[in-house]
């Protein structure tokens, strides 16, 4: 499931790439274009897994968050949003 992992983070850069591509002078289209890519090779991946491998990935991401939330508390930092 580590290239599950793998699609999320590049599902997300692409995401956030292109909510502020205006910034940078670069094409929204494309970096929407490749986060619908990694969202549909993720779906086809957990489609074709076993139920065990999915189990994995979404302890991953729920220890992930979990990680990210306990750091934000401790340190006092917030999430930056525009």
């Amino acid at each position: 499931m580590g290239s599950a992992g793998f699609l999320i983070i590049f599902a997300v850069v692409n995401a956030a790439e292109a909510k502020t591509a205006g910034e940078r002078r670069s094409k929204a289209w494309i970096s929407i274009t490749a986060a619908a890519t990694c969202v549909a090779a993720l779906v086809a991946l957990i489609a074709k897994s076993s139920l065990s491998a999915v189990s994995v990935l979404a302890a991953m991401v729920t220890v992930s968050f979990g990680i990210e939330a306990t750091f934000r508390r401790a340190s006092g930092r917030s999430l930056r949003t525009r």
